[in-house]
């Protein structure tokens, strides 16, 4: 991959969310310790209770220490290229609105499942990984940049595990994942059409 050195003033989105996720998840943890769906996707909450705002907090909720961290160094890894080749605007547009949609969608398919929760940041994080190896293919097949090729590749490879890890670990939502990562990819075609 290409070499990168991060910062908060050359990455100030990818410290922006790392920061904003942790002071959530340690308030969280302060004034509502052990309570899983917490701020949550909820079905119910959404549907019966009319709380929509679920739909934009559940991105910045997660379940335990390890998964918000997991989630932590995946952004650094992969929103940090992404705020590089986007911009932290664009990056941003993509991470959130990745996140959002794939919300609405796993809402409308669990619409008759009134237990069903979901909370994290992972449809936002594949979403930019989607967006990003996307950049990188057209890169290659403009420049034939052999870096380009190979950051795809990866990009792709890791994306494809994900998805084939979700088939065995039942606490993973996938649709979630697939969804957050399919936008990704359509909105990265669509700012390089309008780009072109």
């Amino acid at each position: 991959m290409f070499p990168l050195e991060i910062s908060w003033r050359t990455h100030p989105m990818v410290f922006g969310l790392a920061a904003l996720n942790l002071a959530i998840y340690l308030v969280v943890q302060w004034i509502q310790p052990n309570t899983p769906c917490f701020g949550g996707l909820s079905t119910y909450r959404v549907f019966v209770g009319g709380e929509y705002w679920r739909i934009v907090s559940s991105m910045f909720m997660h379940y335990d220490l390890s998964h918000i961290l997991f989630n932590t160094v995946a952004l650094f890894i992969f929103g940090s290229y992404a705020e590089r080749f986007w911009g932290w605007r664009r990056g941003l547009f993509i991470y959130l609105f990745c996140g959002i949609f794939a919300n609405c969608a796993a809402l409308i398919y669990w619409r008759g499942l009134m237990t069903y929760c979901a909370i994290g940041a992972s449809a936002s994080i594949l979403g930019i990984m989607a967006a990003t190896g996307y950049l990188m293919w057209v890169l290659w097949r403009q420049e034939r940049n052999p870096i380009a090729f190979q950051f795809a590749r990866q990009l792709a490879i890791i994306l494809a595990l994900q998805f084939i890890l979700d088939a065995f670990i039942t606490e993973t939502s996938s649709l979630h994942h697939i969804t957050g990562a399919m936008t990704g990819f359509f909105l990265a075609w669509l700012m390089v059409r309008r780009r072109s």
